[in-house]
């Protein structure tokens, strides 16, 4: 699937003529039928024309004999599209009836591969499709993580990064465990299995939005997900037994949080024996390796050590695990 339907330009409800039967059109098809969010009266295209058809395929010719509201351009491509657009035009067919979107394409982020799996959850992805739009600048239209059990490629998988951090070494099921900058918590939800509980927060609450309502659609019942950032909520009181504080240092120290505060936060919401695992930025850039190398001398003045590796993912980057002691 690579095109969205433009839901937003068509009224629910509404009768639909549909122009056009490639890759486009035969897309759209798909998702207006699956989700009977609007009705098709009928399916044209000019390579229709010189042969017989059935309804609801039509000969471009006999489109105005139907009863629509729109005319949807099923066509991607801009300059073939205003052609039919000026000449559906010319036959008659008033301006505000004819849909033609530039965000038709769909980036693989967006809708898994496995047809079937969005097709019969339709309006669960459709409502990830609306969160996104409206996410800050870390999406950039796509998502940051990845996430298998949903078919979304992302940025970072997230099961990857389980194993990558080898969290089933370091987690169990009696702890709780708190994100600080969860995105849209899809690492959050994949952890959950591992652990008693898990709170994320995020300062977008298109993040957070898209966290509870795959939270909801995967019923995973212990992830809890808060928008806000830790310069205005008091992380000391929810005692966690683990912290992840994974590539958001930078960001919240251009929130105003100086680092001596971001590891005194971090130091009284940890329970005791509590871990604190702290993933680096890319360490290609050379001064992003000299504030987490800052960052680190810091912990390790008030934490004991238990792991650092370094790897590939999105860029050279480092995972440090420590743990308060009593």
């Amino acid at each position: 699937m690579r095109y969205l339907f433009p839901f937003r330009e068509v009224k629910p409800g509404s009768n639909v003529a549909l122009y056009g039967a490639g890759r486009c059109g035969k897309d759209f098809y798909l998702q207006v039928y699956y989700s009977n969010y609007c009705n098709i009266a009928c399916w044209t295209d000019k390579t229709f024309d010189g042969y017989d058809v059935e309804y609801p395929f039509v000969h471009t010719n006999e489109i105005e004999k139907y009863d629509f509201d729109y005319i949807v351009i099923c066509i991607a491509d801009y300059t073939i599209a205003e052609e039919v657009r000026k000449e559906l035009i010319e036959r008659g067919v008033q301006l505000n009836k004819l849909v033609w979107s530039k965000a038709y394409f769909l980036d693989a982020d967006c809708f898994p591969v496995n047809k079937r799996q969005y097709l019969c959850n339709w309006n669960y992805y459709l409502r990830l499709i609306d969160e996104l739009a409206n996410t800050d600048e870390f999406s950039a239209g796509k998502y940051y993580q990845g996430f298998s059990k949903l078919g979304i490629c992302g940025r970072r998988n997230v099961e990857e990064r389980v194993t990558l951090y080898q969290l089933d070494k370091y987690l169990d099921k009696s702890m709780s465990v708190l994100d600080i900058g969860c995105n849209v918590g899809f690492f959050d939800l994949q952890v959950a299995s591992m652990v008693n509980n898990i709170t994320g927060i995020d300062k977008d609450l298109s993040n957070i939005r898209i966290a509870k309502m795959t939270a909801d659609y995967l019923e995973v019942n212990n992830a809890n997900f808060i928008q806000g950032d830790i310069s205005n909520i008091d992380i000391s009181e929810m005692k966690a037994n683990a912290i992840f504080s994974l590539a958001v240092h930078t960001h919240i120290f251009r929130s105003g949080i100086a680092p001596e505060q971001y590891v005194d936060l971090i130091f009284n919401a940890l329970e005791e024996n509590g871990l604190l695992f702290l993933e680096s930025h890319s360490l290609k850039s050379q001064e992003q390796k000299n504030v987490y190398t800052r960052l680190c001398e810091m912990f390790e003045k008030k934490m004991k050590l238990c792991m650092r590796e370094n790897y590939i993912s999105a860029g050279d980057r480092e995972i440090t695990v420590y743990r308060k002691l009593k």
